[in-house]
This record gives structure tokens, C-alpha cells and sequence, in this order.
């Protein structure tokens, strides 16, 4: 890793990845990703865990983790479909430190952060739909993961919006760290829905 870029890859790449806003299992995950730490067939197979160390989807490729998140041909849709490049960085090992230093390096604090995210959100949803792909028999769906993606990091950035509005002249409290009851004439409604592509019963789930 220094070889890289010294020492802001040993400790400013890891305090900045911490420090994104993004919740704490996906942050580990991407620390994970850096240092080759994914649970990956050609990890398993180093660790005499597996018998084969190819892609489980492809079946012709050593699934490295730069094989799985960034080079597989429905990984690089999901990438392209969320417009994101891996610039500067294409084809390199270590692709990801590596990605995510030349990012921190080449952008503004605030826009690096902002882009990190993204990043890491749609990594985490490809990592996920590998996994239901090998656990779940499920297909894999560049579009899918694409929308996925998109509206996780949506939600979390519309939570995380503290809003400059007043309920009964008090000030809303900090949105992203505590809940305010709503006035008493009003009542709130958490929803959820799920889809499952092929199945026709779907579900929506509504809590007063």
C-alpha cells in the first residue's frame, strides 16, 4: 500500500472511510474490499475453505474481488448504469485502495466523500446479489442492483437532512439523531414494500 501512495493510504484512506456517512456495516465491508478481505472463492480456496477458486456465476474466471465488483461484464453494467468510471485506476490490482486514494487524492474533501459513497453502496448491493446468486439461486439483474443502489443511498441521504422547518413554533430536533412525535391532529406511517421478480405477491407493510 505505500508503495502506492505512502502514507496517506495507511492512515488517512482508513480514518476517511470511517468517517462516511454510510451505515457502519458498509463501511466495513469496504475496508474489507480494500484489504482483500471479502469472502471471496479465490480467498476461500488460499484458505483451503473451497475446492475451486472460480466465479460461482461464470464459471471461467479466478473470482477475485476485482474480478467480482469491478471487471465481470454485469458488474461493469451496474457500474456504467450509476455512471460511475473507474478512472486513472482501470485494470490495476488492488483496484479498490488503490480507486478509492486516487479519489481522496484528485477531488475536494466534501465531493470525495460524497462520490465514496456512492461507490460503496453500489459495491455492497453487487456483493449482495452475488451472494443471493450463490446462496439463493436467485439471477443476477444489473438493473436491479442499479436500483437498489440508487435508493439506499437515497433514503440514508433524505434521513440524514436536518430540516430548517418549525412544528408548533419549536425548533425539529436534529432528523439524523433523534425522533419528534408529530402534532397531536396528525398521525405518521412507516412503509415498506418488497418485490421479488417472477412472484406476483408482493408485499407492502405499513406501521402506525
Amino acid at each position: 500500500m505505500e508503495d502506492f501512495c505512502g502514507e496517506f493510504v495507511g492512515v488517512n484512506l482508513w480514518r476517511t472511510i470511517w468517517k462516511l456517512k454510510i451505515p457502519n456495516k458498509i463501511k466495513n465491508f469496504w475496508w474489507r474490499v480494500c484489504r482483500n478481505g471479502l469472502a471471496t472463492k479465490e480467498n476461500l480456496f488460499r484458505r483451503k475453505c473451497a475446492q475451486f477458486n472460480t466465479c460461482p456465476i461464470c464459471h471461467l474466471e479466478v473470482e477475485t474481488i476485482e474480478h467480482l465488483l469491478f471487471f465481470f461484464p454485469w458488474t461493469r453494467a451496474v457500474w456504467f448504469g450509476c455512471s460511475i468510471v473507474f478512472d486513472g485506476v482501470i485494470g490495476r490490482p488492488d483496484l479498490a485502495i488503490k480507486w478509492t486514494a486516487h479519489i481522496l487524492d484528485s477531488m475536494s474533501k466534501q465531493t470525495a466523500m460524497n462520490f465514496l459513497s456512492k461507490i460503496t453502496f453500489t459495491a455492497w448491493n453487487i456483493w449482495k446479489a452475488r451472494n443471493d446468486y450463490v446462496f439463493r439461486k436467485e439471477k443476477v439483474n444489473p438493473m436491479v442492483v442499479m436500483a437498489k443502489a440508487n435508493f439506499a443511498q437515497m433514503e440514508l441521504s433524505s434521513a440524514c437532512v436536518i430540516p430548517s422547518v418549525h412544528m408548533d413554533n419549536q425548533p425539529i430536533a436534529d432528523a439524523a439523531s433523534s425522533w419528534v412525535a408529530p402534532n397531536i391532529s396528525k398521525f405518521k406511517a412507516n412503509c415498506d414494500v418488497t418485490f421479488k421478480e417472477g412472484d406476483t405477491n408482493n408485499k407492502v407493510t405499513v406501521v402506525f
